[in-house]
């Protein structure tokens, strides 16, 4: 009787592992299916996800003259903001209008950066009037212009379309631009070789201070090529390529990669090499060597900075095509925003001849890994937060990666958009 009742509990069991076995066996195909046919998304469909969840009202804001009382009762613009992440935003839907001929992204662009402009304007005939201004409507970087993250990124954007979309230099765009370039050629701090840096910068305290950021190439560097073609004041652009060049030679290491940083106090690099810093410069040379001849006698000196940079990332990328938050820390999370840069710079350097096709295998594998960091939303995943210099590597490790965080819509519309035209030539 014991024999039986053990044989049938057993039968049971068995019977019970078999079935969860098959069911385990199932899920995985389910969820392999669920991700490739995730996988297959196309960077059409893609860009429109990530655009129609940018897109939003826009509204003219009023500009009542009169007394300070009667100023204050005008409405500000709707829709309307003015910071660097939002810049690179709207360059990304500028991109994607142009390259799925979207009329809609396009005008969006274009009616933003006019309303911006026309805001800015009036906010500066208050302040010359009555000493103050009033309803700044997110224009507050630009009226305190003390950074290059103030402007660079937005004025670019809005160059662009100028630019491409022949849109109308009112004398509110022809103001703000004027004003943007002035700042960083005459305002922004410069060491004695003409590096932009942040002597006083406070983010984060006394660490932050007296460095030079990676980053500030993309602050700068894409807003001057644009000034000088815009003006036909070719000075911008060598500036730009020189940025670009005396950048390289305090932070791309022997192995192409780039640090985040440079202490000019301690004369040392911060020690980490930050995936989006990496983003950031390699996107601004690739700008500024689209804006180039052949025969700049900086341009061989830029393509090499270049090329060195592509073969310092290429070994560190991911089998899914991502890259890591800090590029060669292999326990590190997977970061979206420098992947989809080093996406965008690698396409555009094909689509401009500037490199050799062979180099679109980094970017199809890329592509794949991005497929999988947007979701149906449109909704941008695994994008690191606004991030100041770190000096230890828990700084960057505990760095927030928030859904859609605002550092992350631009940089993946630009690699989408590349790698369209790439793939459609």
């Amino acid at each position: 009787m014991l024999k039986d009742f053990e044989f049938s509990f057993f039968k049971k069991i068995s019977i019970c592992v078999l079935i969860g076995f098959i069911f385990l066996l199932t899920s995985c195909s389910k969820e392999n299916q669920s991700s490739d046919k995730f996988s297959e998304r196309s960077p059409e469909k893609l860009m429109n996800l990530v655009v129609q969840n940018q897109i939003h009202e826009l509204k003219e804001g009023e500009y009542k003259e009169g007394t300070w009382e009667t100023v204050k009762q005008s409405d500000p613009p709707k829709g309307v903001a003015w910071y660097y992440p939002w810049g690179v935003t709207l360059y990304g839907i500028l991109e994607t209008g142009q390259t799925l001929n979207n009329s809609t992204y396009t005008d969006f662009v274009t009616k933003h950066n006019r309303i911006a402009a026309n805001q800015y304007s009036y906010l500066r005939w208050q302040e010359k009037k009555f000493g103050e201004y009033v309803n700044p409507a997110n224009m507050s970087q630009l009226m305190r212009l003390s950074a290059l993250d103030h402007c660079g990124a937005m004025g670019s954007q809005l160059l662009e379309g100028v630019l491409t979309q022949n849109a109308k230099v009112t004398e509110e765009i022809k103001m703000v631009v004027d004003t943007i370039a002035h700042y960083i050629s005459n305002e922004q701090a410069r060491l004695d070789d003409g590096t932009l840096w942040r002597p006083e910068w406070d983010y984060g305290g006394d660490d932050q201070k007296k460095h030079i950021w990676g980053d500030d190439l993309y602050m700068s560097t894409p807003f001057l090529v644009r000034y000088a073609e815009y003006s036909g004041d070719r000075s911008y652009l060598n500036d730009a390529a020189q940025q670009i060049i005396n950048m390289a030679s305090y932070l791309q290491d022997d192995d192409g990669v780039w640090y985040h940083a440079y202490c000019v106090k301690k004369d040392e690099v911060n020690g980490f090499k930050w995936s989006r810093a990496n983003g950031w410069a390699m996107v601004s040379t690739v700008e500024v060597l689209s804006a180039m001849s052949e025969d700049h006698p900086k341009y061989d000196r830029l393509l090499q900075i270049f090329k060195d940079h592509i073969e310092g990332i290429k070994p560190l990328q991911k089998n899914n095509g991502m890259w890591r938050q800090i590029l060669d820390n292999t326990e590190l999370w997977e970061e979206t925003s420098s992947t989809a840069m080093f996406t965008y710079s690698i396409s555009k350097a094909i689509n401009e001849n500037i490199i050799e096709d062979k180099h679109l295998e980094i970017a199809d594998q890329s592509i794949k890994g991005l497929n999988q960091k947007i979701n149906e939303k449109g909704e941008v995943i695994g994008t690191c937060e606004g991030t100041g210099i770190g000096h230890d590597l828990e700084f960057y490790k505990n760095r927030e990666h928030p859904l859609d965080d605002s550092h992350g819509q631009g940089p993946v519309l630009l690699a989408l958009s590349e790698y369209y035209k790439v793939k459609n030539k």
